[in-house]
């Protein structure tokens, strides 16, 4: 009877929406997106706006959060009926098993070229030694690779109350940290990344969350959830501990929309009880498709970093 209840539910297990195929967006390599497109894929939050004239960028966090796990909860109907053994067994469960090596090191490669498309809307990079040599970067504290961050929680999808989630781990680009905001070190950290923007003489100072993950069909997706914060504007002031220094302006550009490779990257997808779909990613494919699509996907955001 089990059986015949997690069969009924993968047929009817459809979901809506989501990813946008990169290629027929334009997104690929030669691709014909442009600026005006901007607003599809990527998004201000509040009105704010960087006056300074300059663009002259520190990178303070460059940090990928890789989806890794996908959980589905089906609506409970208080005893052991469908939503349950669905539960149970994992039917519409999804895991996705990415090489702790590439986990470590690709976030690097996106680094680079994010560096490369900011460089091409002409800003000024300031290079990573120079940010992480200054004596008030040791200061800023971080959260260690592979912490995993909190689910999210998204649309439903077969019935009223069902409910999806999923969850990230987060590895910094190595060299930078994944900054922690919380209440006890977000004070100090704040305090050390406005003391090295300003005597860099910085006009921006960026930290960025790239979001990569494997839809239901193995395919290579860039999600929509990105995040880069602003700050700028930034006003030196003095205190009985000398000059400190504190930005103007502060927001954040997330993208709205995600894009996928149409190409599958995974070596196997295996459904195992308990856990649900288990997909191995293929290292060398999932990075060869997220970057024919990422140089135009983030080059989309660079209009927007002052406002």
């Amino acid at each position: 009877m089990a059986c015949a209840m997690v069969a009924l539910a993968l047929g009817v297990l459809v979901g809506c929406g989501g990813p946008e195929s990169a290629k027929e967006a334009g997104l690929t390599a030669g691709g014909s997106a442009t600026t005006p497109q901007a607003s599809k894929y990527w998004k201000k939050d509040g009105w704010w706006n960087v006056k300074s004239a300059g663009k002259k960028v520190m990178i303070t966090e460059f940090s990928v959060e890789y989806v890794t796990e996908h959980d589905y909860k089906a609506q409970r109907d208080g005893g052991l009926g469908l939503g349950t053994v669905l539960d149970v067994v994992g039917v519409g469960d999804r895991k996705y098993d990415f090489a702790e090596d590439f986990k470590v090191n690709f976030p690097t490669t996106l680094y680079n070229e994010f560096v490369k498309q900011l460089s091409g809307a002409g800003y000024e990079v300031i290079p990573m030694a120079t940010v992480t040599g200054h004596p008030a970067f040791a200061k800023i504290e971080g959260a260690a690779a592979g912490t995993k961050g909190a689910k999210e929680a998204e649309r439903g999808l077969v019935f009223k109350s069902d409910r999806e989630s999923n969850r990230a781990t987060i590895y910094p680009t190595p060299g930078l940290p994944t900054v922690d905001d919380s209440w006890f070190k977000g004070i100090g950290n704040a305090k050390a990344e406005n003391q090295v923007a300003g005597e860099l003489g910085a006009d921006l100072a960026l930290r960025v969350r790239v979001r990569v993950g494997i839809d239901e069909d193995g395919r290579a997706v860039l999600n929509g959830g990105a995040s880069i914060r602003v700050q700028g504007d930034y006003e030196q002031g003095k205190t009985l501990d000398g000059l400190v220094y504190g930005p103007k302006t502060v927001g954040f550009v997330r993208s709205k929309q995600g894009v996928r490779n149409e190409t599958p990257v995974v070596d196997s997808k295996e459904f195992k009880a308990f856990k649900g779909d288990v997909y191995t990613v293929n290292s060398d494919k999932f990075r060869s498709a997220i970057m024919s699509m990422y140089p135009n996907y983030v080059r989309l955001c660079t209009g927007m970093l002052k406002g």
